[in-house]
């Protein structure tokens, strides 16, 4: 009879458990800040990110770029012109879209890990 029980005590458990590993994996995300800047139709729109690959920028698509570090700046580039993007707030991901006119939203974003 004990066994059973400390058996059903420790099933019981599980669920409870599971749930707070998977809870854990989800990553939280916390916007803090948003800019607009232009970049002419035609021009291709680049970011590099925390793996130091190239992430193009594509019109009426959106694209998550993770930067290594908190940073309150990073560059990217329009054609060949550099580019600052800021926010007062530190980040270390940016949500990106590209309009139809070729101009790039950013939408600066925390990661949290629980």
């Amino acid at each position: 009879m004990y066994r059973r029980v400390a058996l059903a005590a420790v099933l019981s458990t599980l669920p409870a458990l599971a749930w707070s590993v998977n809870r854990e994996d989800v990553p939280v995300l916390e916007e803090v800040g948003t800019l607009s800047q232009p970049c002419a139709t035609g021009k291709e729109a680049s970011v590099f990110d925390a793996a130091n690959r190239k992430v193009v920028l594509s019109v009426d698509e959106e694209t998550d770029v993770r930067l290594p570090r908190l940073t309150s700046e990073f560059h990217w580039y329009c054609g060949s012109k550099i580019v600052r993007a800021s926010s007062a707030e530190v980040f270390n991901l940016a949500r990106a879209e590209r309009d139809d006119e070729g101009g790039v939203s950013w939408t600066f974003l925390i990661e949290w890990s629980r």
